[in-house]
């Protein structure tokens, strides 16, 4: 017997009763949102039709994500799924598509087998005529005969499905009643197994669901521990002598990837909906015990929501063999700190700039105090961040920190609403794109050559590609637009790797939309045709979150987008300039096999992180022509990079790190008196804190051994 090395896909069949596939819209008004109300829950906007997939999904997560789940695995595999990234193949399937559905199916067959189809009773026929189509065995279970004591023998029947040569691994699979802590417990319990250690069962009070986060990341201790052993080819006796010094050392320098999840809107956001003055309240995602897989046909909206919050975190942490961070709704007061500051940068009066720090500082500890001390350690820990929330957490500055968090690690953002596009965009699960050969990167200026702005911006997109006339793993071509449909058909043209737009950024306060102007056009991507793997908007306050505004930065995600960089307020283009420059430098040192950085989601953050010290010596004329001041035969920013900074800088601290090794240099050649002042007023803003990067990041590699 041939073992059959692909995975196992699962299809869960729904009722589309409304039909809306007749007319595409990308984005609706205010008055669009309020007539669909009835049919979506509130205020995340989940479809309804999609609540009778609540179980089986969930009861998906309990099943094979790889024929990996089905065989014997040594810890050092384990480890490797960190960056392996296998999710359930999960496939939501309308029943108005059901005619196609074999074509849609066949269409992943390289690489995934169809095992089950998920169906509610009334479907059961239509089910039933699918999987005879699809053949190989597919069987139906619909909602009624979702049964948690038939786990095993569901295992049991996939693996003899997919034809495993490898004998059927008899453990203890369990079942996770409570969706309120599945997204820690389950993810757990799946590295248990693995380990084949007992399921962990659901604890009850409070301090037991706190220790429950100490006990997974005990777990994946454990796990790279054992892994240390095997890739030492110990024996048995030489491991038990070597395990717990193993156990230690990794006890102080263990990463995982994370996924956080926090739900909520901006009050600004309900009031444009409801204009009668409806107050919502929610329950709590987190610690919710009525929140239960039994009870899902009783949910309203609040737990709908949750449940496929929590799904949808799952889901992403189980891939990535990591764990998930639950926090209760954002509240509505750090929804209007960032509209404070979005609104507040609009301004762009330099007397404010001294002001940003302090706005960060108040929003950003009231951020941190969502969560409690055993989610800041698993937070310190992570290696990777997916962020599912309409509020950009990563500005969060944790308990000891003095930046935000998204200064420690690389965090690529999931907006949830609406909530149905974000179920879609999770179980989408794109495949890996490397680029190992030349990329070309199409830039397109889309502000008129007569605007100031215009001018300057041209002049630095062309010096720019001049740079890289002859670089062998670069391809820049600069190119100008008028039009939305000129820029749709230059991409046609040119089909490149990377898309930046040079715009201006513009706000459509009747129907609450942030997009860009091309020419005379206001685009919100959708007219924009197919998008590459990356884009950069290099364009003001395109990405909004305080009042909960449509966003181009979010739906070019729709258009094909694998990773959309946006910026949550204005930038100076000149600063926007030298932090692109200094992304097309690591991505050219990467793609070179210069430094260790993997993937787009590595560099983005090693660049902007490291662009701290531009923020600050580019704020002012003064301090500017201070960096460019030679001192021990360099440039002060040359001295600064090339020697001073090395080894000095902490993530968690980078901008009152850069600041100190400045004074340092200062206090040598007697200009400290003048630093202080420049710092102290105009002062500097962080502008490279405030971009967001959406999507999947992680799956644009370079340097990339699989």
């Amino acid at each position: 017997m041939v073992m059959n090395k692909k995975n196992p896909m699962y299809v869960v069949l729904f009722d589309d009763f409304k039909n809306k596939r007749d007319v595409y819209m990308p984005y609706i008004s205010r008055e669009e949102v309020r007539e669909s109300i009835s049919s979506i829950t509130v205020p995340h906007g989940l479809s309804k039709e999609l609540v009778s997939c609540i179980k089986s999904i969930w009861y998906c997560l309990h099943l094979p994500a790889s024929f990996f789940d089905l065989i014997d695995l040594q810890a050092r595999h384990i480890i490797s799924f960190k960056e392996a990234n296998i999710a359930h193949q999960i496939i939501l399937m309308p029943l108005t598509l059901i005619a196609e559905a074999n074509k849609i199916i066949k269409f992943y067959d390289s690489e995934f087998v169809p095992v089950t189809i998920f169906c509610p009773d009334y479907l059961v026929d239509s089910a039933k005529k699918l999987a005879e189509e699809i053949g190989n065995g597919v069987f139906v279970i619909q909602n009624s005969e979702l049964n948690p004591g038939k786990i095993t023998d569901i295992w049991k029947e996939i693996h003899k499905n997919m034809n495993y040569e490898s004998d059927f691994l008899d453990m203890n699979f369990g079942f996770i009643n409570r969706l309120d802590i599945a997204p820690i417990l389950l993810t757990n319990n799946i590295l248990r197994r693995r380990l084949k250690q007992d399921m962990l069962v659901e604890p009850n009070g409070i301090e037991e669901i706190k220790n429950l986060k100490n006990i997974v990341i005990d777990n994946h201790i454990a796990v790279a521990a054992i892994a240390r052993c095997e890739d030492a080819e110990m024996s048995v006796v030489e491991a038990e002598e070597a395990i717990g010094e193993f156990i230690e050392h990794e006890s102080r320098s263990l990463k995982l990837p994370l996924s956080i999840v926090a739900p909520g809107v901006p009050s600004l956001y309900i009031d444009s909906i409801y204009e009668d003055g409806t107050v919502l309240t929610r329950s709590n995602l987190f610690l919710d015990p009525l929140l239960t897989w039994n009870d899902v046909e009783k949910f309203d909206d609040s737990k709908i929501e949750n449940a496929i919050i929590n799904f949808i975190a799952t889901h992403r942490a189980i891939a990535r063999n990591g764990t998930v961070i639950s926090t209760m709704d954002i509240p509505n007061t750090l929804f209007k700190k960032l509209n404070n500051i979005e609104k507040q940068y609009l301004d762009s009066s330099l007397t404010k700039r001294r002001h940003v720090w302090r706005w960060i500082n108040d929003m950003g500890n009231s951020a941190a105090s969502l969560f409690d001390e055993e989610s800041v350690d698993t937070l310190k820990r992570a290696s990777f961040v997916n962020i599912f929330s309409n509020f950009p957490l990563g500005l969060a500055i944790l308990p000891g920190d003095t930046s935000p968090y998204c200064c420690r690690v690389p965090i690529a953002y999931r907006p949830i609403l609406p909530l149905t596009r974000a179920l879609q965009v999770e179980l989408l699960n794109p495949p890996y794109i490397e680029w190992s050969e030349t990329i070309s990167i199409l830039i397109v200026e889309c502000i008129s050559e007569s605007d100031r702005i215009g001018k300057l911006s041209r002049s630095i997109w062309k010096h720019i590609a001049k740079e890289y006339a002859n670089n062998a793993n670069i391809k820049i071509i600069y190119v100008e637009a008028e039009s939305s449909s000129d820029v749709a058909s230059l991409l046609s043209e040119y089909d490149p790797n990377v898309l930046i737009i040079s715009a201006h950024g513009h706000y459509a306060q009747e129907s609450n939309s942030a997009g860009i102007m091309i020419g005379k056009d206001f685009c919100m991507g959708d007219d924009l045709g197919d998008m590459p793997p990356l884009v950069i908007l290099s364009a003001c306050n395109v990405a909004p979150r305080g009042i909960g505004a449509v966003n181009i930065a979010d739906l070019l995600m729709r258009q094909g987008a694998l990773a959309v960089i946006g910026t949550l307020v204005p930038v100076d283009i000149r600063h926007n300039a030298i932090l692109i420059n200094r992304l097309f430098v690591y991505i050219n040192e990467t793609m070179s096999g210069k430094n260790s950085m993997k993937n787009f989601a590595e560099i983005w953050h090693h660049v902007t992180t490291s662009n701290a010290v531009n923020d600050i010596l580019f704020s002012s004329t003064g301090i500017s022509q201070w960096a460019s001041m030679k001192h021990e035969g360099k440039s002060i920013l040359e001295l600064f990079t090339q020697e001073r900074s090395v080894g000095r800088l902490r993530n968690a601290h980078i901008y009152n790190d850069t600041i100190t090794v400045l004074k340092e240099i200062a206090v040598e050649n007697k200009t400290l008196d003048k630093v202080n002042a420049w710092l102290s007023r105009p002062g500097y803003a962080p502008e490279t804190l405030f971009y967001i990067m959406i999507g999947w990041p992680e799956k644009i590699t370079m340097n990339f051994i699989n």
